[in-house]
């Protein structure tokens, strides 16, 4: 989505520079807001198995949804850049928590004759909404 804004002139006033007379979003705020998806959920892969140990796998998706939904707050309300990709980075990390969690807990809950059919979902919409959602 990010990528998309970045052609939108509301987004260019707000966050970009003006060059000849066009405002533009720099290159590397473009690179940098790139990234956050990344960050967010590169960092959630290697804290997802040991939050899931400590507290439960509901509980850490429940806190996965509330902090996908404080990141999108963050990236609403944001007047800079920086703010913009913190926002990305939270969103994202609470994704990838529950990006990680699912196909895990549909495994464990789902009755053993359709467990692959489950899975076999759950796999299919996590892939095509990561490249709709970040």
């Amino acid at each position: 989505m990010i990528g998309k804004l970045f052609a939108a002139p509301a987004f260019q006033r707000r966050f970009g520079v003006q060059v000849n007379g066009k405002w533009v979003i720099r290159v590397v705020d473009q690179q940098i807001l790139n990234a956050g998806s990344t960050i967010g959920l590169f960092s959630s892969a290697f804290v997802t198995g040991y939050l899931s140990d400590l507290f439960g796998r509901k509980k850490v998706l429940i806190v996965a949804c509330l902090i996908c939904i404080g990141g999108i707050f963050i990236q609403y309300f944001s007047h800079s850049v920086m703010m913009l990709f913190g926002g990305k980075v939270v969103s994202c990390f609470g994704f990838g928590l529950g990006h990680s969690l699912g196909p895990v807990w549909v495994a464990e809950l789902a009755p053993q004759s359709i467990r692959g059919l489950c899975l076999t979902l759950i796999v299919g919409t996590h892939y095509t909404s990561h490249k709709n959602f970040c």
